[in-house]
């Protein structure tokens, strides 16, 4: 395995992704070249990453993906970096529904062999610190935490606190950040805003970095896990560690990717702009690894398709941000109509699923028109919409399954049509929460569409890309005939 280490901490709320993107701006000043990874399937905090790094972060998720595949993702991304930088989701142990490990910071840690910084807020506590850290770093024998840093932190109370923290939870305390306005950076109902919104993020991260070269100790860091990646290499190396059963994509008898040298590669148009901003990079590169080319456009701006598209991705993003633009521009409202006429081949997930309904309706009742290809009008709801892992199961042959086809994704969405009737959501899919087995149907799907509120994770379900990709073949030859 690469050399890196993970960052986790007791609970969400605890500064992890500010004291990673210190860490990674204190390692560039350094001269290393980074890799960032996010554990679990968070679209969000990637895009901080990149701010600092300039390069793709990567998400490394247990439950979207079985540990084979997760493992690949790691060694592919982090190859030619010095060192790898994986930041954790929610509490270190908090897996499915919070009430098993499974899914959680700590089995990815687990997989990989990283060892693990933990960050702990201390405003308002000192000498109770120790017993979060020891119950923290007992909790499991295999914890793999072998440091902490701790976050809103005086430098009077570090001084004080830090040999009675290494004393009582008999780990290193490896420095402390301050608290500093440039690290409050604002949040809405899906999380923090995206990177692309805070104008200063860039400068707001480097005063913190040199704020942090006087309070953390990045070259005990460095030596941590560099001493941690000479362990576990020699533990792999005499026993190979018994793992959970990885989940396996029963959607799929081949996961080979295609061989299309009879043909040329097929053009995919994937939406990308302020309204359409979460996509796994990983899934770009799958497309292009099992034979498409891409072409990016935007359905705030752009006016058509790219030329010679041959299928058509719009994934979730914030569409409710920008309804007055989205359904101003009906030049791509139309193409996208004339596309689906044509039979097109559409990927639709979340925001991008909302486009393809009839309208959205803002805070204040307003009835934004979007491309009318589905049936609903949406409006926010009170909260998270069935929110977290589950199980999809094709009810009919369509886009990317067979019927009964099965893959895992990740539901996060604060919407839902304005009418309960069950056409309204379609029911294409049947759903079932990985937590409490809740279950549901939503969706629609075709022989050119796949659009519901899910988010999927094209590397944990290769055979989907496979039939989208020949679909979108399929197209280009139709079109050419």
């Amino acid at each position: 395995m690469s050399t890196g280490f993970l960052i986790s901490a007791p609970s969400s709320g605890s500064g992890k992704t500010v004291v990673t993107l210190v860490l990674l701006a204190l390692l560039k000043r350094k001269g290393y070249a980074p890799a960032a990874f996010k554990a679990g399937p968070d679209y969000i905090d990637p895009m901080y990453h990149r701010a600092v790094t300039g390069e793709a972060s990567h998400n490394l998720d247990t439950y979207l993906a079985d540990e084979q595949t997760v493992e690949t993702v790691f060694e592919k991304y982090s190859t030619g970096h010095d060192i790898s930088v994986v930041e954790g989701a929610m509490g270190y142990y908090d897996g499915i529904g919070g009430s098993v490990a499974d899914a959680s910071a700590y089995d990815v840690a687990r997989l990989l062999g990283l060892p693990v910084i933990l960050v702990v807020t201390s405003k308002g506590t000192a000498l109770s610190d120790a017993a979060v850290i020891k119950g923290m770093k007992e909790f499991r024998p295999d914890s793999g935490i072998h440091g902490v840093i701790l976050n809103k932190c005086s430098s009077r109370l570090f001084e004080r606190m830090k040999p009675v923290l290494e004393k009582e939870a008999g780990i290193p305390v490896l420095g402390y950040l301050p608290s500093n306005a440039d690290a409050d950076f604002p949040s809405r109902h899906l999380g923090l805003c995206t990177a692309g919104e805070i104008s200063d993020l860039q400068e707001r991260i480097e005063r913190l970095a040199a704020l942090a070269e006087g309070t953390i100790d990045t070259e005990k860091i460095l030596g941590m896990t560099r001493s941690c990646d000479l362990e576990y290499n020699t533990y792999l190396s005499e026993d190979v560690p018994v793992r959970h059963e990885p989940f396996k994509d029963n959607s799929s008898d081949d996961n080979s990717s295609d061989d299309n040298s009879s043909h040329d590669r097929p053009l995919i148009a994937v939406a990308r702009d302020e309204s359409f901003c979460f996509t796994y990079d990983e899934s770009i590169d799958i497309l292009k690894e099992m034979g498409a080319d891409i072409s990016f456009f935007s359905p705030l701006n752009d006016t058509a398709l790219p030329e010679g598209a041959d299928a058509l991705y719009l994934p979730g993003g914030y569409p409710e941000l920008y309804l007055e633009k989205l359904s101003g521009n009906e030049a791509m409202l139309n193409e996208i109509r004339l596309a689906a006429k044509d039979h097109m081949p559409i990927v639709a997930e979340c925001g991008g699923y909302m486009y393809l309904c009839r309208g959205i309706m803002d805070d204040d009742g307003r009835c934004y028109k979007m491309a009318g290809l589905l049936p609903g009008i949406l409006k926010k709801t009170s909260g998270l919409v069935r929110f977290g892992y589950a199980s999809l199961q094709a009810n009919e042959e369509s886009l990317l399954f067979e019927k009964g086809d099965s893959i895992r994704i990740h539901s996060f969405h604060h919407f839902d049509p304005i009418s309960s009737e069950d056409d309204e959501r379609g029911d294409a899919f049947s759903f079932c929460k990985a937590s409490d087995k809740s279950e549901w149907k939503e969706g629609f799907a075709g022989s050119s569409l796949y659009a519901a509120f899910p988010h999927i994770y094209f590397p944990g379900c290769r055979k989907a890309v496979q039939r989208m990709i020949r679909a979108a073949i399929a197209f280009h030859k139709e079109r050419e005939a």
